[in-house]
């Protein structure tokens, strides 16, 4: 078995969108203003993982096992937030190898040796719980400048997102808009991407559309209560 695991800075843009066909409105901003080109379609199974008395939570951090089908791990530290871009710290570990929930809350990999150390507990198996069960739609669209360098290429701006999701624990569905970055470093070593950023984000609010103020998981931990 192969893990490939890393520790990445995420900076991101995350909109509320309150009807599925909004999409389009935003689909034909970016075409109008970037060179938009397809990227991947994706079925996400997602499952949140916590104490019984949700220790990760109250510390706004949470632990997910993603099967698309590719299983993988995330450990997502608390995010700052400024001019609407998500930056905060991400543990990521892929395998290559079907596995189980079990086997992998059982692996020996640096996600998992870092939550024993923050609940100090010896296995995760016995301590953690499934506390939110997300079902994920992803449309995906690499986005590039429309002028070419130097180099005569179109400079990478990010990677959107159109997300249909399902909250399975009541059914309830919502659509957000999300655009990463490839580059996974700090906000100032990219000034130029995140203007880009900021430009998308100025025209998702003057169009009504309200900047995401939780994560889809802690969103889902609200509709319990």
């Amino acid at each position: 078995m192969k893990i490939r695991e890393k520790i990445i800075i995420e900076n991101e843009i995350k909109f509320e969108v309150q009807k599925k066909k909004d999409f389009m409105k935003i689909f034909n901003y970016l075409c109008s203003n970037y060179e938009v080109l397809p990227y991947k379609n994706a079925l996400l199974y997602d499952y949140y993982f916590d104490t019984i008395d949700q220790k990760l939570a109250n510390k706004n951090i949470s632990y997910r096992i993603r099967f698309r089908p590719q299983p993988s791990i995330n450990l997502k530290f608390p995010h700052s937030k400024c001019n609407n871009i998500w930056s905060r710290y991400e543990y990521s570990c892929k395998f290559n190898k079907k596995m189980n929930e079990n086997e992998l809350l059982a692996c020996s990999c640096e996600i998992n040796s870092e939550i024993k150390k923050i609940l100090e507990v010896e296995q995760l198996e016995n301590s953690l719980s499934v506390v939110a069960n997300l079902r994920t739609y992803r449309i995906g669209f690499n986005i590039y400048d429309k002028k070419k360098n130097a180099l005569g290429k179109r400079q990478l701006i990010g990677v959107a997102f159109f997300d249909e999701t399902r909250n399975m624990d009541n059914s309830n569905n919502f659509f957000e808009f999300e655009m990463e970055s490839y580059e996974q470093t700090d906000v100032f070593a990219c000034p130029y991407i995140f203007q880009n950023f900021e430009m998308i984000g100025d025209f998702m609010e003057k169009n009504g559309f309200f900047s995401s103020e939780k994560s889809k998981y802690f969103r889902c931990l609200e509709e319990k209560k």
